[in-house]
């Protein structure tokens, strides 16, 4: 059995996220039975942002877990090492809490690669 190791090259990491973001969501969802979708939900109610709070969500992802701060009425700003993650969140319709990608806050999002 191959075994993990910390010398990944940071593009090669980003590559292989954006190759399976299609999918991550649906992948994710199979691989904990369904146990993410409360894991997200018990992070939510941890985090406790009201109406109006902004939240900056790192690691994002394709954003399942920023939606999920949205439903209390806080504004989530996704941010992830992954551009094709974004994008595939992105492309996913918004709702009247979900405005979208940093509509209403003053972050920006970025990938690990735009940062300064």
């Amino acid at each position: 059995m191959a075994k993990a190791s910390l010398d990944k090259r940071p593009g090669d990491v980003a590559a292989m996220f954006d190759a399976v973001a299609e999918r991550y969501d649906l992948l994710n969802d199979v691989l904990s039975v369904g146990q993410v979708r409360l894991w997200r939900r018990v992070v939510a109610a941890a985090v406790a942002a009201g109406p109006g709070e902004r939240v900056l969500d790192l690691a994002a992802g394709t954003g399942t877990s920023s939606r999920t701060f949205t439903t209390t009425g806080a504004y989530c700003v996704a941010c992830d090492f992954s551009l094709g993650m974004l994008q595939v969140g992105a492309r996913r319709p918004r709702t009247a809490r979900d405005p979208g990608p940093a509509t209403r806050s003053p972050c920006r999002s970025v990938t690990a690669f735009s940062m300064p």
